[in-house]
């Protein structure tokens, strides 16, 4: 998989006024993946996804996953083995304003 970053830098090379993230995301959007086209700021609120988290936060997936599991980190469960992130409580752990207890709410 090439870098995004490379990608985009030559393609503004090769047309300045092209905005690869843009056009990603309205690509992705026509072919339904709502979730992923916009991956910017939510809007407080929100719930994110593990994709969203990792995103905001710079860091991979898995390390996501794995401290879902843990209970490190706020989590809201669904069915089954999914869960989601609320952006209000992921800024107060941000801050450091959780216990423990919860983190798991």
């Amino acid at each position: 998989m090439r870098d995004l970053g490379a990608v985009e830098q030559r393609l503004c090379e090769i047309e300045p006024e092209f905005d690869v993230l843009a056009e990603l995301r309205e690509g992705l959007a026509r072919r339904g993946v709502v979730a992923l086209a916009d991956l910017s700021r939510p809007e407080v609120g929100e719930i994110l996804t593990a994709d969203q988290l990792a995103h905001r936060w710079q860091i991979k997936v898995a390390w996501i996953y794995a401290k879902t599991r843990s209970g490190d980190i706020p989590k809201v469960p669904l069915p089954g083995r999914y869960y989601r992130y609320r952006l209000d409580t992921i800024e107060a752990y941000e801050r450091g304003e959780l216990d423990s207890d919860e983190r798991a709410a």
